[in-house]
């Protein structure tokens, strides 16, 4: 398991495309001493342009 602590970022390469891609993360917090939020997925969609490849 990897743990992330406060923000992360993680580059990705996309090419040029008229539709958004939609990017799935499955995330869940815990705390210092071991207690869990349930694990929960987040989506975004991500939308390539000629200036940038990556989004936050």
């Amino acid at each position: 398991m990897l743990v992330y602590e406060d923000m992360t970022r993680i580059p990705v390469s996309l090419t040029q495309t008229a539709a958004p891609t939609r990017v799935m993360v499955n995330v869940q917090a815990c705390n210092d001493q071991g207690m869990c939020l349930p694990p929960a997925d987040v989506a975004t969609d991500i939308v390539a342009s000629a200036s940038s490849s990556t989004s936050n």
